[in-house]
């Protein structure tokens, strides 16, 4: 995320980082005529990117002021690719993750305090 900030930064000073929000988006960025609202991915090259459903959401009701920035090579030299309104633009397939309830923790669960 450090490197979309300094890029948003350069390009026009005001960015605001709202990721601990749950906005569907991690930035702000205030331009002269309009404000981008961007979600920030980290891949390797030819990697995929998920969506969350509330990004998804967001993307969709945002349409062409949403954006996906994704990063490659964060650990080398970064390389930065833009994709406004990437709901109508990109092919997006839904996958289902499943995940597992357990309901009956407390029973099977032993206690532990914390010493301070």
């Amino acid at each position: 995320m450090r490197s979309v900030k300094q890029y948003e930064k350069k390009e026009v000073g005001t960015v605001k980082d709202v990721s601990r929000g749950n906005l569907g988006y991690d930035i702000e960025s205030s331009r002269k005529n309009e404000v981008r609202f961007i979600e920030v991915k980290s891949r390797v090259p030819g990697g995929s990117v998920e969506l969350t459903r509330n990004e998804h959401e967001t993307a969709q009701r945002l349409g062409p002021d949403y954006y996906l920035y994704v990063v490659t090579r964060v650990k080398a030299l970064p390389q930065l690719y833009e994709i406004r309104n990437p709901i109508s633009r990109c092919k997006t397939n839904k996958i289902v993750i499943q995940s597992w309830r357990i309901d009956d923790w407390q029973t099977s669960a032993t206690h532990i305090e914390w010493i301070r």
